[in-house]
Parts: structure tokens; C-alpha cells; sequence
């Protein structure tokens, strides 16, 4: 990865434009990627594997389109792992599996390289499943979001089925109320497509996470400790509970009514600044005065390999002696 700097377009005035620092990531041996010097790694691995896979479907003699987890990406939903595969789909091929391109890495000297694997796997989906995003063919939402509940890790499923749901029918807090009743609709159709278009051996797998997919949760950390709360037996969760305090409004991450307790998931973003600091730890007085339990968990804390059993402690609750399979 190398760092240039590149002009402005001129402007009307006829000022020497500025120039600003952009890195340069070498994709393959012919094609780089210019980014901002603060753009996360995050972003950067995720632009590169987008940008492969259009790579991928122009040489293809084949009609290709992205699928699985990659479609995810496409559509800006969250990923809780990165990756370093491609997955795209075929009507009239096969699967098969290559490899495209190198990513080199941030060292300049001694760059890392690491091919990037692609599978293509031959989909038996309608025609229209396939839509144009950003000029590349890509699975529709709907058929992703059961393409992602089908993957083994309960973590990398939900995060990212969560997100897409979330970003595809816009739920958020505030329009909650009339969002689940459009929901409980929108189940039903992805419960036909399930039994449908997918393997006898993901039915079983597809229908009971379809019970606990929640486009409400706001983040992938929410959708993480949901995971871990299911893998400990707790399935009544209610996402951005609504709580109105002395006439203001306040929303909890997760509320857990068999336990009265609110769960707040603290990121970074939450204290960036002591005014953001001060809101927080007003808004825990407020629950708490209100009669909720406030447990706090740290974005940190999800990484953990035992985090279900910490925040089993957390909460209170035993542990099962093995964690549910989710």
C-alpha cells in the first residue's frame, strides 16, 4: 500500500486547487484502489473483495452474480468476521472453486499476500432473484437474508441477516410499532422461500432461526448478544425498548421482561466525548430509577470466547451445561 497525493479538480475561480493524501492499494498487477488516509482496514478488505468479484463476473463466460455473504457486503450490511472468499451463484453452471487476484498488505516492503478464493455454486432460484446493485448483479435481498441464516457460525447469521433486513425495509426505533405487523408479513414469504428454493438439510436450521431474525436491532453488537442470550436459553427479548421517564423518551438496547433487566452494549462511539458521557450514564439513572435492571456490556467483551458465559454471570441466570445450538 502506497500513499499519494491528489489534486482537487480545478475550480471556477481559477485557485490552485489542494491536494489531499490518499493510499493506494495495489488489488491485482494492474489495478490499485485510492482511499482515504482514515478509512478504516474494515473497509478497505471490503471494497477490495466487491471489487474482485465485478473482476470476477466480467471475465466470466458465465452469468454470475453475488451471493451468500458477499451479497451481504454489497448491500452494506454488517460482517461479523472478514473474509477472504468470494461467493457467487449460477443458473447454468456448476460449482467450482479458483482464486483471483492477491490483496497485498499495508507494508509497503514486504507486502502480504493472500489470494482471494472464489466459489461459485450453482443456485436453483427464480429469475428475477437476481437485481442490479451498484451495476453488478447481485442475489436479491430477500433470498440473501436466507442464504445467511443458513451459515453455521449463529454469530456471522445473525449479524449480518439482521443488518441486511434492517437496511433493506429501513425499521428503526421509531417507526417500530407499524414495522411489526409489516414484518410478521414479510416472515411468511421468506418461510415460503425457505421451503422452496433451499435443501432439505438447511429446513430445520432456517425455520427456527427465522423465529428470532430481528431487523429492529440497531447494530451488530445488539444482534451478537442476542446470540449469546439464545445460546443460553433466553429468547424473550424485546429490541430498543421504548420507556418514557418524566415525560422524555429513552430506549434500552435489550429488554428482557421474564428478568425486568435492560442490556446497554457500550461502544466506543459512546463516550467520544464527556457530553455523550454525561447522556449515558443520565439515561442508566433514568431506567434504573424507573424500576428496570441495567446491565452493561462492553463491544470488547463480544470478541471473548466466553463471553455467553459472562454475561450468564452478569445477568444472574446458570449456565447451561452446554450452550443451546442456535
Amino acid at each position: 500500500m502506497k500513499t499519494t497525493w491528489i489534486p482537487t479538480p480545478p475550480n471556477h475561480t481559477g485557485e490552485t486547487p489542494p491536494t489531499y493524501p490518499l493510499k493506494r492499494v495495489q488489488v491485482t498487477k494492474t489495478h490499485w484502489l485510492e482511499f482515504s488516509l482514515n478509512t478504516p482496514p474494515w473497509e478497505i478488505h471490503r471494497s477490495v473483495l466487491l471489487f474482485l468479484a465485478k473482476l470476477a463476473i466480467q471475465r466470466s463466460k458465465l452469468p454470475l452474480f453475488l451471493s451468500g455473504i458477499t451479497a451481504a457486503l454489497q448491500y452494506g450490511a454488517p460482517a461479523w468476521n472478514q473474509h477472504n472468499t468470494i461467493y457467487l451463484g449460477t443458473s447454468t453452471g456448476t460449482n467450482n472453486q479458483n482464486t483471483i487476484g492477491c490483496y497485498h498488505g499495508a507494508s509497503p516492503e514486504k507486502p502480504t499476500i493472500k489470494p482471494t478464493l472464489i466459489k461459485r455454486q450453482h443456485k436453483n432460484y427464480p429469475k428475477d432473484a437476481v437485481t442490479l446493485i451498484n451495476g453488478i448483479p447481485t442475489l436479491n435481498a430477500y433470498l440473501t437474508v436466507l442464504e445467511l441464516l443458513c451459515l453455521t457460525d449463529p454469530y456471522e447469521a445473525f449479524v449480518s441477516a439482521d443488518g441486511l433486513a434492517r437496511k433493506t425495509l429501513k425499521f428503526n426505533r421509531f417507526n417500530k410499532v407499524a414495522g411489526i405487523e409489516l414484518w410478521k408479513r414479510i416472515i411468511k414469504d421468506l418461510e415460503q422461500y425457505a421451503s422452496t428454493y433451499f435443501a432439505k438439510k438447511y429446513q430445520q436450521r432456517l425455520q427456527s432461526r427465522l423465529k428470532l431474525l430481528d431487523p429492529f436491532a440497531e447494530s451488530a453488537a445488539e444482534s451478537a448478544v442476542r446470540v449469546a442470550l439464545y445460546q443460553l436459553g433466553i429468547t424473550n427479548i424485546e429490541s430498543q425498548k421504548r420507556v418514557v421517564i418524566n415525560g422524555k423518551e429513552r430506549f434500552g438496547d435489550l429488554y428482557l421482561p421474564e428478568y425486568n433487566t435492560i442490556i446497554e452494549i457500550d461502544g466506543n462511539e459512546k463516550y467520544t466525548s464527556a457530553d455523550s458521557y454525561a447522556d449515558e450514564k443520565d439515561r442508566e439513572v433514568s431506567l434504573t430509577a424507573a424500576g428496570f435492571v441495567v446491565v452493561r456490556v462492553n463491544s470488547k467483551e463480544l470478541r471473548l470466547p466466553a463471553f455467553a458465559q459472562i454475561l450468564a454471570a452478569k445477568l444472574h441466570v446458570p449456565v447451561p451445561r452446554k450452550l443451546k445450538i442456535v
